[in-house]
């Protein structure tokens, strides 16, 4: 026993507290090594599968404003579509009816074609998508079980 080093310890603080800053760098070193020990995807399957999905919802976050207006503007391009095939936008006919309600009995309702009919719906069914469903909570969850995911690899460290 006389050969080997000795321990150092840290004496604590006079408060008996460490600085946050302490625990934050100690948090980030250790992340670091677990990262650098888990990058085998076929022995971490799991914390691979999880960063994926991590880095996934992320990406959609960070594209939620674009998606938003692609799919507000594809359905105000079907609804003019279909309004300017009604006679809606021709202002001259609503002029010469004399009046509102005349002019909306006077319009003609065409058929709306399937595949516009699709396309509105899948631009609704994005617009509300990227409205509720894909948020900062939604980016936590993955992330928060990526974090476990990446703890529960301990186990497995060499």
């Amino acid at each position: 026993m006389a050969n080997s080093a000795p321990i150092h310890r840290r004496d604590p603080p006079p408060n008996g507290r460490y600085s946050s800053a302490l625990y934050a760098q100690i948090y980030a070193t250790y992340v670091k090594f677990l990262l650098s020990k888990t990058r085998d995807h076929s022995k971490f399957s799991l914390v691979y599968e999880e960063n994926c999905n991590y880095g996934f919802r992320r990406n959609l976050l960070g594209m939620k404003p674009y998606g938003i207006a692609l799919s507000c503007m594809g359905i105000l391009l079907l609804i003019g579509q279909y309004t300017s095939t009604m006679g809606l936008l021709n202002s001259p006919t609503i002029m010469q009816m004399g009046n509102f309600v005349q002019a909306i009995i006077g319009l003609q309702f065409p058929k709306f074609s399937a595949l516009s009919f699709a396309c509105l719906t899948v631009n609704v069914f994005l617009l509300t998508a990227w409205l509720l469903w894909i948020n900062s909570a939604w980016v936590k969850s993955s992330a928060e079980a990526y974090a476990d995911r990446l703890l529960e690899a301990c186990e497995n460290l060499p």
